[in-house]
């Protein structure tokens, strides 16, 4: 007997559209937080975005949302040597984690 592989189950129609709701909260965030030059929360509403996307199915739009997350981690990441502490909480993507 094969074993079934894990898939993500279908959204009701009530939560499509409270996901899609979603969708335009975190673009909305994401518009003001690059006005405002908030890169960190900028990043996470990017991740939180990718992860909405792939529940709606749309997966070439929430990869390119958790790539653009990465970009901003990178060029928002304190250097080594400041004296900042570096940690990642528990469930942290490891391409999350190898960036603190």
């Amino acid at each position: 007997m094969a074993s079934a592989s894990p898939t993500t189950p279908s959204p009701t129609p009530t939560a499509r559209g409270l996901l899609r709701q979603a969708v335009e909260e975190y673009r909305q965030a994401i518009k003001l937080q690059r006005e405002a030059g908030f890169t960190m929360g900028t990043a996470v509403s990017h991740w939180r975005l990718g992860h909405t996307l792939h529940d709606l199915g749309r997966h070439e739009e929430a990869r390119e949302s958790w790539r653009e997350s990465l970009d901003l981690l990178r060029e928002a990441r304190p250097r080594r040597g400041d004296g900042l502490p570096r940690a990642a909480g528990p469930g942290t993507p490891e391409s999350i984690r190898n960036q603190l």
